[in-house]
């Protein structure tokens, strides 16, 4: 939390210069790119306790009620296998997202760790905090025998691509 409130204190330090520096009012600067759903995601949140995992369950929830799930499923009575919920942080820095499991391995989609960029770079940059953005041209088809998982990362659609934001627990046994 000290990070976050750290941007929010520096973005607030240095609104004066971006009102000077593009000549408009105050109302007319975005502190945040997101603002819009800043509102949306504030109803997220039931309790103030834990506000991130109140939002993750929340869009979880309304994920699996309002989206149809993936054709790809495992059999046997195991989840159903959704795109969202399918993305990893590999042990060699790449991600991973995983489009079909079989017996013999898992089919992928993987971004090398060199073609990710920083979601954004100020205060710092991105990724300091494990937050990578990654475009769509750069995802290479390819089977895996075996997916050497390091976490698990929450994936946003993000313009021609997906910010994704590595979670803080250790990752399911795969």
């Amino acid at each position: 939390m000290g990070i976050f409130l750290w941007c929010i204190i520096h973005s607030l330090l240095l609104l004066h210069e971006d009102v000077e520096h593009f000549g408009c009012s105050l109302n007319e600067v975005s502190a945040f790119k997101f603002e819009n759903n800043l509102q949306r995601i504030k109803h997220l949140v039931r309790q103030g306790k834990h506000p991130l995992t109140q939002v993750c369950k929340r869009l979880n929830e309304s994920e699996q009620v309002n989206v149809e799930r993936c054709s790809v499923g495992r059999e046997h009575g195991r989840k159903t296998l959704r795109e969202s919920d399918s993305w990893y942080l590999l042990r060699s820095g790449d991600i991973a997202c995983v489009t079909k499991r079989t017996g013999d391995g898992v089919a992928c989609k993987i971004v090398s760790e060199r073609q990710s960029e920083d979601f954004f770079v100020l205060p710092c940059e991105s990724r300091l905090l494990g937050i990578r953005f990654v475009r769509d041209k750069h995802m290479k088809n390819t089977f895996l025998t075996k997916l050497d998982v390091e976490r698990k990362v929450v994936c946003f659609p993000h313009c021609d691509g997906y910010v994704l934001f590595p979670l803080c627990h250790e990752s399911e046994k795969y």
